[in-house]
C-alpha cells in the first residue's frame, strides 16, 4: 500500500505516532538481528512525522533505543521530511541535536520541495539531505530542473554534506545524477520494496 494513502489518515485520526515507533522497533530489532548474528548490517532509515515531536512518550521511547543501541549507532537513521523541519519548534531541534549526540544520522527527505531549504541548512541539524526527482519532470525543455539538481549537489558537497536522489526509476536518470557527482541513489530502476525474507 503507497504511504500516500494511509500516511494522511494516520495522521489525520493520531495514530501515526504508534505506527512511526512500531516501525522504528522493528527496525532496529531487524538490524540488531543481522549484527548478532555476524551478517552485513545496512542502515534503515526511520520516518520520523512532525506529530511525533509533540508525543513525549514516543519521543522518550526513541531516544531510549538509540541510548541503548550500542553497536547499532552508525546504522541508525532518521527522516524529516523539509515541510516538518519547517515548523519544528526548539525541542524538536533539541531531539534531534540529543539523536546525533548518540550516533545516529539525520536526513532531511523531500529536500527543496519547500520554501526554506537554504535557511534550514545554516540552523538545523543535517547529516543527510534527500532530494526528489520531481525536478528532472519530463515536461521541462529548459533544462532548469537538470540545473538546480546540480547547484543543490554542489552547494551540499561544500558544506560536506552527501545527497540521496531518490525516485530513480530510469538508466537515464541514474547516469545523469552520476554526471553531476550524486553518489548515492534509491528508486524502482534499483529495486522495488521487498519483505525481509526476500531481502535476506
Amino acid at each position: 500500500i503507497s504511504p500516500g494513502l494511509f500516511v494522511p489518515a494516520f495522521e489525520e485520526n493520531g495514530y501515526i505516532s504508534q505506527m512511526d515507533l512500531y516501525v522504528e522497533k522493528t527496525a532496529r530489532a531487524f538490524m540488531e538481528r543481522r549484527y548478532q548474528s555476524s551478517r552485513k548490517v545496512v542502515p534503515v532509515a526511520i520516518n520520523l512525522s512532525r506529530m511525533d515531536f509533540y508525543d513525549n512518550n514516543m519521543m522518550k521511547e526513541v531516544l531510549d533505543d538509540v541510548r541503548n543501541a550500542g553497536e547499532l549507532h552508525p546504522y541508525m537513521r532518521f527522516e524529516v521530511t523539509e515541510s516538518a523541519y519547517a515548523v519544528l519548534e526548539e525541542k524538536g531541534n533539541n531531539i534531534l541535536n540529543e539523536l546525533r549526540e548518540m550516533g545516529a544520522k539525520i536526513l532531511v527527505d523531500d529536500f527543496g520541495s519547500g520554501y526554506s531549504s537554504l535557511n534550514m541548512l545554516k540552523d538545523m541539524p543535517v547529516d543527510i539531505l534527500k532530494i526528489d526527482l520531481q525536478f528532472l519532470d519530463s515536461k521541462d525543455k529548459s533544462d532548469r530542473g537538470g540545473n538546480i539538481l546540480n547547484s543543490v549537489v554542489r552547494m551540499a558537497k561544500w558544506l560536506h554534506i552527501p545527497v540521496i536522489a531518490e525516485g530513480v526509476e530510469t538508466r537515464q536518470q541514474a547516469d545523469f545524477l552520476r554526471t553531476i557527482g550524486c553518489n548515492y541513489v534509491q528508486g524502482y530502476y534499483y529495486s522495488r520494496p521487498v519483505s525481509i525474507t526476500a531481502y535476506e
